[in-house]
């Protein structure tokens, strides 16, 4: 039972840190967005710049992961 709980624990910790760093990555991409697309959200849609996903990529490799499914809401969006 004493070993159970141990793994159990150990994975618990484990999952913890894996969360932390999908936070920190996910927060080090949205830098890296708004840094690139500063003018759209100082000016709106107008100032909007292509962008490939792979010029972020370039600076943080677990990009195509992260970027699926995500989206921050501006205030320029509709609603």
């Amino acid at each position: 039972m004493r070993n159970y709980v141990k793994e159990r624990f150990t994975a618990a910790i484990q999952l913890m840190k894996n969360i932390e760093q999908r936070k920190h990555t996910i927060l080090r991409v949205c830098q890296s967005i708004i840094a690139r697309q500063g003018e759209f959200l100082d000016h709106g849609p107008d100032a909007l710049k292509p962008m490939m996903i792979k010029e972020v990529a370039e600076e943080e490799a677990a990009i195509p992961r992260h970027a699926r499914a995500r989206c921050v809401r501006n205030f320029w969006q509709r609603r």
